[in-house]
């Protein structure tokens, strides 16, 4: 599936039109991570948006760990604190649970 094809389907990109998802999506890099493969790590620099586009994830924070675990799936989207400017950082760390593919949106400084 096209990245553009599959931004349709998340929630924050709906309202665009399919022109300006293809615009979206010819910047996106596709990421393919291992199970248990570290995406990102709570605390890091923030510096971009990601999409689960194949498989899910697992988030959890340094606090509280597994007791506030919660899993994404295909659709979802993480990485909010990147759009707070050049000081954001990560509040999570994020797992692959098993293959993942990931849209990345980095910022541009």
């Amino acid at each position: 599936m096209r990245s553009s094809q599959f931004l349709k389907a998340v929630s924050i990109f709906s309202p665009l039109t399919d022109e300006q998802r293809e615009a979206i999506g010819s910047i996106l890099e596709s990421i393919k991570y291992k199970p248990g493969a570290v995406i990102v790590e709570e605390g890091a620099p923030a510096d971009s948006l990601y999409f689960v586009k194949e498989g899910e994830v697992v988030c959890s924070t340094k606090e509280k760990g597994d007791a506030d675990a919660f899993v994404m799936a295909a659709g979802s989207v993480f990485g909010e604190s990147a759009l707070d400017g050049a000081n954001g950082l990560r509040q999570a760390t994020v797992k692959a649970v098993g293959l993942v593919t990931m849209l990345k949106l980095t910022r541009t400084k």
